[in-house]
Parts: C-alpha cells; structure tokens; sequence
C-alpha cells in the first residue's frame, strides 16, 4: 500500500511539535514516509529510493490540492491528532493503527460547500494512486 498526502523522521509518538497549515502537508508526508518505510518496507522500496524521495513526492500530490481547499477552514488541533496517530502507528498491529490514524486525519479542512466533492484520490489527507 503506497501513502499519499495527507511525517518527521526527528519526531517522536505524542510529541509532534506546533502543527499548523504552513507545515502540516510537510509533517504528514514525513510521518506517512516512516511509518512505510519501517511497516511495509517492500512497498515503500517499490515506490522510492528514500524517505527523501517519499517526503517529494507526497508534498507534490500536496500541492495538486492548495487549490480545492483555499476556501477552507483549517483545524490545527485535529491536524496535531492526525500527525500523532500517525507517529503512534504500530508495525505490529500496521493495518488497525492505520486505520485509526486515517479516521484521526479525516476532518482537518472543513469545507463546508465551497469547494464542492472532494477531488479524485483525495481520502481522508491520503490517498492511494495506482
């Protein structure tokens, strides 16, 4: 399974740091690049060279959406929860702690009708191109 969107390899589980809407693209593909690399490391090795390379291409796919959520309200308290579930994932229990930490990064913009459905891929902060 390959991450994108929606963080730090210095970062520790529950201590994340200020997030806010300035770095929270950049904090999530850094944590969504550990988490790959040290859980599925076969998939994350498919994909990219390094975490270098992984942290690149997610704050790329980032950037496709500026757009769609300019109208958007950002929730810094709901991005800190997402950023420390995802620090939190477990390689042991890798799919639920997953889970729970896309359920975490599920309501970080609140859009309300501005910027009509969500864009193609887009789940949640993450999504999984083909």
């Amino acid at each position: 399974m390959r991450f994108a969107l929606v963080f730090s390899l210095g970062l520790f589980a529950g201590c994340v740091g200020k997030v806010d809407e300035d770095n929270y693209a950049e904090k999530v593909a850094e944590a969504a690049c550990r988490v790959q690399k040290e859980c599925a490391a076969g998939s994350f090795y498919d994909e990219w060279d390094d975490t270098e390379d992984c942290v690149d291409d997610l704050m790329d796919q980032a950037e496709d959406y500026e757009d769609y959520f300019d109208d958007c309200d950002f929730d810094a308290e709901k991005a800190e929860s997402c950023v420390k579930a995802l620090n939190e994932v477990s390689c042991q229990d890798y799919e639920d702690t997953l889970e729970d930490a896309y359920e975490d990064c599920a309501e970080i913009w609140d859009c309300g009708d501005a910027g009509g459905p969500l864009p193609y891929g887009y789940d949640s902060g993450f999504s999984y191109p083909g």
